[in-house]
């Protein structure tokens, strides 16, 4: 009963911290009820060891971590309120489930394995459909049936990355090109890039202060599709290179299959021999092939090269929708997949737009848009979180436990099947993403995952407690609503 009331007790209390008066002492509350929660979580696991306890613990970091947003404050009040309220509901749902499990002693192994059975079934099924399905065509239109296109680069403090990029685009043999770069307040040899290729056909456009509320990639998206005259308009990052063919052949897929926009998964080239390499991009690959994106009418999006005509951004809003929004991209493929308008491909041979990206960049990537993706809710964050762990991280171990310790032939076999599944998922990814077959990328699977969770955790710290910087800007304040502090004096 005092167990009980141990963890009942701090949950009413949060409770009438979100719903009554008891508001206005948020801090001093919010304080007590870290170290309640903290000792909570250390008592269930000592008198009750087992995976509902484990799963109790971790619940509750996501509630003290909510308990830290209350104490630090530094969002707006309604917004902060809103989303605390949001959390702390699903939180504390999770925390007495989880402790139903610890103090019944439920024996959940079984279900833990069939739900890992689930998740490897799943993800090996959505890859297969999805690398099907995206897959380019070898149809190329003829000239006189292609329309106008204009190539349009956001550039900020770029030198080698932005000339090889261009270098790419110049060499193409698709005839009705504009090739415009936006230089986004770069440093001087950045700009001096740009300028110098000027005579090449590629038009500069000097970029403007961010504008209040405005993320300043977003901006210069505003601007670039303002000055495009091109009746498509193909948004790429410096990163990305082309074949002669590419533009063509990805018109071309935009044209046949009748879309209003198309996004690119492009072949990665980068430096694979940074053991970090094999932890970061195969994963990012994974989250857009291996999710069942369309039970939930979220289709998979990379930010590094995607094609929109002209009037259909127009008709959705243009960027003017998605100011704050750090994956604006997303926005615009669920707005045409709602009319059957949109298609994801994968840069295979036959389309041959591939990535270049360093393994300090793709993490800055990850850190800046994992915990927005999550919708900025902890929750979220903690339940993908426990998903990851219990369904793609635990069968390896729990497999080997099951062979040294003779566990049922059944559950033996789930969890054969259940390995079996993700990481034949897995390796068609990176066979799709990479054009490398089973090898370690494949078999560090789990770490892969661990990493990212630690990542997307990362992420979620940076925007709630820290700054997070891209580009030598932070982008915090915009993202999260922050309330403008003046300085201290």
């Amino acid at each position: 009963m005092k167990l009980f009331m141990l963890v009942v007790g701090p949950a009413v209390v949060e409770l009438l911290l979100l719903f009554t008066p008891l508001w206005n002492a948020r801090r001093i509350v919010s304080w007590l009820l870290a170290i309640t929660v903290t000792l909570s979580s250390i008592v269930v696991g000592f008198l009750e060891p087992g995976v509902g306890a484990y799963l109790f613990a971790l619940i509750n970091c996501y509630r003290v971590f909510n308990y830290g947003r209350i104490i630090e404050g530094r969002l707006h009040e309604a917004y902060l309120l809103a989303s605390v309220r949001r959390a702390a509901l699903w939180l504390l749902a999770g925390g007495v489930l989880s402790f139903g499990l610890a103090a019944w002693n439920t024996a959940i192994s079984i279900w833990i394995i069939g739900l890992q059975i689930l998740a490897g079934a799943v993800v090996f099924m959505s890859t297969r459909r999805q690398t099907r399905t995206t897959t380019p065509s070898a149809t190329l239109l003829p000239n006189g049936q292609l329309p106008t296109v204009t190539v349009a680069i956001p550039a900020r403090n770029e030198t080698d990355d932005l000339a090889a990029c261009l270098d790419s685009v110049l060499a193409s043999d698709y005839q009705k090109l504009e090739i415009l770069v936006l230089d986004d307040n770069s440093r001087a040899k950045a700009a001096e890039v740009i300028r110098s290729l000027a005579h090449d056909g590629v038009r500069f456009i000097p970029g403007d202060k961010p504008r209040r509320n405005w993320l300043a990639k977003n901006q210069a998206y505003q601007r670039l599709a303002r000055e495009a005259n091109g009746e498509l308009i193909l948004f790429c990052g410096v990163d990305i290179r082309f074949e002669p063919h590419s533009i063509r052949q990805l018109v071309s897929e935009l044209v046949t299959s009748d879309k209003q926009m198309v996004c690119v998964m492009p072949k990665n080239e980068s430096r694979q021999g940074d053991p970090r390499f094999l932890l970061l991009q195969p994963m990012r690959y994974a989250w857009e092939l291996a999710f069942p994106r369309r039970f939930f009418r979220r289709p998979p999006v990379l930010s590094s090269c995607w094609l929109i005509r002209r009037q259909a951004l127009k008709n959705t809003g243009g960027f003017a929708a998605v100011t704050r929004m750090i994956v604006p991209e997303a926005f615009f493929a669920r707005e045409m997949l709602s009319h059957d308008g949109y298609r994801f491909l994968h840069g295979n041979k036959l389309l041959g737009i591939t990535s270049r990206k360093s393994v300090v960049e793709q993490r800055a990537t990850a850190i800046r848009t994992r915990y927005p993706q999550l919708h900025k809710r902890p929750e979220l964050v903690c339940l993908t979180t426990i998903v990851a762990l219990l369904a793609f991280v635990a069968p390896v171990p729990m497999l080997v436990n099951a062979l040294l310790y003779s566990w049922p032939s059944y559950a033996t076999a789930g969890l054969w099947v259940a390995v079996a599944c993700q990481l034949a998922a897995y390796a068609k990814i990176v066979q799709v993403g990479f054009e490398s077959h089973l090898n370690l990328n494949t078999m560090l699977l789990p770490v892969a995952v661990l990493a990212d969770i630690a990542l997307l955790n990362y992420s979620m710290w940076k925007y709630e407690f820290s700054q997070v910087i891209w580009k030598g800007r932070q982008v915090t304040d915009t993202v999260m609503h922050r309330t403008p502090h003046l300085p201290k004096v």
